[in-house]
């Protein structure tokens, strides 16, 4: 596909104070996406399985994000306004970011559902050995 545009009318007018709420707008988004990220590892250690719903969910919405910012090629929009094409690339950096810095917090729970698996299989085998031998 070719660059999304994002144009304004010629007819109208974006005020300063409008592009500078949007611009402000854009920046706390990309402040909040950082801190989902820096979230991770609180979701870490014994919080790891009673977290992981919430987790999930999380993850869940920043991948949706990042489907969306895709879809929509924010990374290489096409704008008259030069600030808010930079506002919206960094809005997609900060999603990419924060995704990755769930990927230590995925691989902690696998790795905890395999052990998991792994005993219980484990547990399964003992108990069929037993029963054999009786």
């Amino acid at each position: 596909g070719g660059n999304t545009t994002l144009r304004l009318s010629s007819r109208s007018v974006v005020s300063d104070d409008v592009l500078l709420a949007v611009h402000i707008a854009l920046r706390d988004q990309c402040t909040l996406l950082q801190l989902l990220g820096r979230l991770a590892t609180t979701f870490l250690g014994p919080q790891l399985v009673p977290r992981a719903d919430t987790a999930m969910a999380t993850i869940h919405r920043l991948v949706e994000l990042g489907n969306f910012g895709m879809r929509l090629q924010l990374y290489c929009i096409d704008t008259n306004i030069e600030l808010l094409k930079t506002d919206l690339i960094q809005i997609h950096c900060e999603i990419l970011c924060s995704l990755r810095a769930w990927t230590h917090w995925l691989s902690q729970l696998y790795g905890h559902q395999f052990v998991e698996t792994k005993v219980a299989g484990e547990a399964f085998t003992d108990q069929s050995d037993s029963a054999t031998l009786s």
